[in-house]
């Protein structure tokens, strides 16, 4: 409940993250502790697409340094997850935009 949505603080999500690693680290043969493991699954994928969303913010503002860092968060902390293949296409339009 502390991260409703995508945007730019994440100090809430952050917190919610940290709450339920706390849970799970305490109660790890806990009923919830599953249902834990599956929040915190979600908070990730929304933390994810807001990196991604500021990534873009920084591209449409034509400062490509930025929203490479951003890009590359999303690659480098969640390979796997469907916005890394959306930051490494973002990260081949910068480069060729750079040539």
């Amino acid at each position: 409940m502390l991260s409703r949505g995508t945007g730019y603080d994440q100090g809430s999500s952050q917190d919610a993250e940290n709450k339920l690693k706390e849970f799970i680290k305490q109660h790890p043969n806990d009923n919830l502790a599953y249902e834990a493991e599956n929040e915190l699954g979600q908070l990730n994928e929304k933390e994810m697409e807001n990196a991604f969303l500021t990534g873009r913010f920084y591209e449409k503002q034509k400062n490509y340094p930025s929203a490479v860092i951003y890009y590359q968060e999303i690659i480098d902390r969640a390979p796997q997850n469907r916005w890394a293949a959306k930051a490494i296409e973002r990260l081949r339009v910068i480069d060729k935009l750079k040539k």
